[in-house]
């Protein structure tokens, strides 16, 4: 009996020591002139957050401007699931604008869906665009299903989105157009793209959809939104250095300083509680455990 057990503790530490942490980033700052998307400073994200998940022992991989289009996220996801094994602790990243989208799907109850914007995405529709290169909640999900498969039950999946998800259904005075070095600049837009507008209906905020996985042996998922659907996300100033950070990234490279071990529960845990050091008052992270 001894022996038995002493062989079954064997083969737990010896699955443990395979586990791998793999972390993939995905940011967009410098869009293309033509898109309709003003900079923003998604590349300070990645300059401060990499370091801290290397240090952590993190295999990472970086999709920057350029790389992270639609078929380049896409692709990235892909391979990542390929890569994971049973037991692998992910997490993945994105900081780029965000934008809500009428949907076409026919699964939001309030009509919208919610996107990532690529590289090669467009902020407005036009003959030859309609949003396809916008990364929806419904196409990140797929992948996101696909990765918590093959983590299983014992892996550990974390997203965060540092973007804007807002919806007013018309460009308001917080556009950016408007963004200024009180506010911050602002990562998406308060007008909602439509392949065939105009867009009159009324809006209801809902929230994302990240659906359930069908089956057991999925892995825990925390997904962590810089704000609310209905709410836009200002950038963060460090006086410090002087530098502007997503503000999510910062509360993540804040929570994870010098941590070797990173715990996903804990690190959304601290940023919801001090969410206030680099978020505006208004603006509220928006969390999904399963």
């Amino acid at each position: 009996m001894k022996r038995l057990l002493f062989i079954l503790v064997a083969i737990l530490t010896i699955i443990t020591a395979n586990a791998t942490k793999r972390a993939l980033f995905i940011a967009v700052g410098n869009y293309p002139a033509k898109s309709g998307w003003v900079k923003i400073n998604s590349r300070n994200d990645v300059d401060l957050l990499v370091p801290v998940f290397r240090n952590a022992g993190f295999k990472v991989t970086i999709l920057l401007d350029g790389q992270a289009t639609h078929s380049g996220i896409s692709n990235a996801l892909k391979a990542l699931a390929s890569q994971c094994q049973k037991g692998d602790q992910v997490f993945i990243h994105f900081s780029c604008h965000g934008q809500q989208m009428v949907d076409v799907v026919g699964d939001e109850s309030d009509g919208l869906t919610e996107t990532m914007v690529p590289y090669d995405a467009k902020r407005e529709p036009s003959k030859t665009y309609h949003g396809q290169n916008h990364f929806t909640d419904d196409q990140l999900n797929r992948h996101l299903n696909e990765i918590r498969k093959k983590l299983g039950k014992k892996g550990q999946l974390m997203v965060t989105l540092d973007a804007c998800h807002s919806g007013d259904g018309t460009r308001g005075e917080e556009d950016d157009e408007l963004n200024d070095s009180i506010m911050g600049q602002q990562r998406g837009v308060s007008d909602i793209f439509c392949p065939n507008p105009p867009y009159n209906k009324r809006v209801v905020y809902r929230g994302h959809t990240l659906n359930n996985p069908k089956g057991k042996g999925y892995s825990s998922m925390i997904a962590l939104s810089a704000c609310q659907p209905d709410q836009v996300s200002h950038e963060f100033k460090d006086r410090r250095t002087g530098k502007s950070y997503g503000p999510l990234s910062y509360l993540i490279w804040l929570e994870l300083k010098g941590n070797k071990t990173i715990n996903f529960k804990q690190l959304a845990d601290g940023i919801i509680k001090n969410k206030n050091y680099a978020m505006k008052r208004y603006q509220q992270p928006y969390l999904i455990v399963e």
